[in-house]
């Protein structure tokens, strides 16, 4: 899977699994004049002010892509680095890496483009790194588990819930991803 970086100056980061760098943030002036963006600035700033996993359907993979980085940038904890990484042909071990990157300090925001094409071995990985961050989050008197960090991003062109029931998409994983939801489909003017 090919990782870009878009973080800013200062950011080290492994080019064991990173792909190439970040594309210019001039791209999403753009987007932002686009006719429906104004529809979809509500999701983003309501998803900016939470680390929750938020999961961006429909639209297409620039179009996700720029949702997501917008939502990093307006987050108000402003993690200082925005990782992307194609799930597209996105071996274990290689995701392992990326958690592991990620969740290193500074704070970092991960976006997981194609996650329907996850394999299965990575969907159970992933499941078990929101699992165990959840229980690890959990302090004494804590009633709730506390939200997976680094903040995770997915985006997918597939309805994951028809995968889920076809038994080709992992039921605890969906349900952690689906915290929050903002389909690019719906807010078309």
């Amino acid at each position: 899977g090919k990782v870009l970086v878009d973080a800013g100056p200062g950011v080290q980061v492994s080019h064991g699994i990173c792909g190439g760098c970040g594309q210019s943030l001039k791209e999403d002036a753009r987007f932002e004049r686009g006719v429906w963006m104004g529809a979809v600035e509500q999701d983003i700033a309501l998803a900016a002010t939470t680390d929750l996993p938020l999961l961006i359907t429909g639209g297409s993979h620039d179009e996700r892509l720029r949702v997501a980085r917008r939502v990093h940038g307006r987050s108000g904890w402003r993690p200082q680095r925005f990782l992307f990484s194609s799930c597209d042909g996105l071996p274990p071990a290689d995701l392992a890496r990326l958690l592991d990157l990620s969740s290193t300090v500074p704070a970092s925001t991960l976006f997981l483009e194609d996650v329907d094409r996850l394999e299965s071995a990575a969907q159970t990985l992933l499941s078990d790194s929101f699992e165990r961050r959840a229980v690890e989050g959990a302090g004494p008197g804590a009633t709730d588990p506390q939200p997976a960090d680094p903040r995770v991003i997915v985006g997918t062109r597939e309805e994951l819930v028809g995968m889920v029931r076809e038994n080709t998409f992992e039921t605890r994983l969906f349900y952690r991803l689906n915290a929050l939801h903002i389909d690019l489909r719906t807010r078309r003017a």
